[in-house]
Order: C-alpha cells, then sequence, then structure tokens
C-alpha cells in the first residue's frame, strides 16, 4: 500500500536554500582584496594577501572590451614559509567569459607580458573570469602581479578580486538544487 508523503514545493525549498546562502541565491564570498580599475598598457599590480585557512581561493576579474587579466607568478606561502606555485595546482573550477582558460601563455599563443613585463608562468583567463583552487587551509599567503596581457595594447580595464571562495561548493549545490525544484513534474 503507498503511501502519501507530501513533498516540500520547490518554493520552500527555494527560500530555505535562498535564506541559508543569501537573498541572491549565492554563497557568500568574502572579498580579501580588490584593486583599483587596472588598464591595457600599465605596469603589473603586485597583490600579496593572507589566506590563512582559506579552503578555496577565488580569483576573479571583472572587467570590458579587451579585459585580457593576466595573473602572473602566482604564488602560495605555506604555514612553514615554503613557496610553491599556484600552477601546480589544479583549478575545480576555471569560468571564462570568452576565449579559454591558458597557464604560461596568452591568446596569441606566446609568453605573458603586462606592461612591458614578461612572465614565465601565469594564468590567463579574459574577464569577466573566476578561477577557483582548493587550498584546503594549508597557505597563510597568496602573491601574484596581475594586469592586462600585452596584446591588449592599451585597451581594456579589469579590476582583480581575490576572495575567500569556501562558499563555492554550496553554491554549486544551490544551483543543482534550484534546477531540479524549479522543474515542473
Amino acid at each position: 500500500m503507498a503511501q502519501n508523503i507530501a513533498k516540500p514545493s520547490h518554493v520552500c525549498v527555494s527560500i530555505l536554500i535562498a535564506m541559508l546562502m543569501g537573498s541572491h541565491g549565492m554563497a557568500k564570498t568574502k572579498s580579501l582584496l580588490r584593486t583599483k580599475e587596472l588598464r591595457g598598457g600599465q605596469s603589473p599590480l603586485e597583490v600579496s594577501v593572507d589566506v590563512s585557512g582559506v579552503d578555496i581561493l577565488d580569483l576573479a576579474a571583472t572587467g570590458y572590451s579587451w579585459g585580457q587579466a593576466v595573473w602572473a607568478e602566482p604564488v602560495l606561502v605555506a604555514k612553514d614559509g615554503s613557496v610553491s606555485s599556484l600552477l601546480d595546482l589544479t583549478p575545480i573550477a576555471a569560468k571564462v567569459s570568452w576565449g579559454s582558460f591558458t597557464q604560461n601563455k596568452g591568446p596569441d599563443g606566446k609568453a605573458l607580458a603586462i606592461g612591458q613585463r614578461r612572465f614565465t608562468r601565469g594564468l590567463f583567463a579574459h574577464a569577466d573570469s573566476r578561477l577557483l583552487y582548493r587550498l584546503d587551509g594549508k597557505y597563510v599567503r597568496f602573491q601574484a602581479w596581475v594586469g592586462i596581457n600585452h596584446t591588449a595594447a592599451d585597451r581594456g580595464k579589469v579590476i582583480f578580486e581575490i576572495r575567500d571562495g569556501s562558499g563555492y561548493e554550496l553554491e554549486v549545490r544551490f544551483q543543482k538544487a534550484q534546477a531540479v525544484f524549479t522543474r515542473p513534474v
């Protein structure tokens, strides 16, 4: 004999999830550093931020046409003082608004350069972009040089932001749950 078990409505589930995650239905992320707007042709800007206790590092670049964002020579400093390249880690997610996410080269397949300075290692992701790396609280500092790749010349504007993306996995779960509970039955 089948029992009638009430299923929660998609509205109730969505409200509950939204309450847990914030009014916009997105996981709360904490901004650790936000740059001023950088323009194509400018010299690279050195960024350094405390990432103690951060489980997921969220590197975001928001920009405009020609926003060819570069995170050059990105390194992590561990609790014991040892330094390792962020490129040694595999991103758990890479979202790019145009083109492809690449390592150690720009959209032209050549070395990365910001202004007149060339870099042998780095990340290229056209803005708007979001790169996420699992740190599991193992590191105390993140450092990099940021700016717009030389291929944009003097075009493009980008704001770089380093965030504690520890809520990212909750955000993904929310999006999946929202898709399930908003489907017609």
